[in-house]
């Protein structure tokens, strides 16, 4: 399948996720934005931006960044990231105890940017 994006791996991962309705179109475009800020925001490399990557524990994410990568997703996309998630995309906390992967922001995005 032709994508044109930057991220084949995690472009599949979405699709399957998000199953009936995706859109392909704006599926390749939070992925590539994804991908795209995690390498500037982490300095992260290509090959470890993959779907079940956790922020912190593979890409090297600290506190501080889940809100430089939040504001990123929203001057790329135009998505506002509730303040709630984006203060928990790196830490465990008691309402969400499992640290965020790469697949689980994705998602994120792409809900956020389909409601837009």
């Amino acid at each position: 399948m032709e994508t044109d994006c930057i991220n084949p791996q995690l472009y599949d991962a979405l699709s399957k996720q998000i199953g009936q309705g995706y859109n392909q179109e704006k599926g390749r475009e939070v992925v590539n934005a994804v991908h795209n800020t995690l390498i500037n925001a982490l300095g992260s490399e290509d090959s470890k931006i993959l779907p079940d990557a956790g922020l912190a524990s593979t890409l090297g994410a600290e506190s501080i960044d889940g809100l430089d990568i939040s504001l990123r997703l929203t001057k790329q996309l135009g998505i506002i990231i509730p303040k709630p998630y984006a203060n928990i995309l790196l830490k465990e906390s008691e309402q969400d105890p499992a640290e965020k992967t790469v697949i689980e922001l994705t998602i994120k995005a792409y809900e956020l940017y389909i409601k837009r």
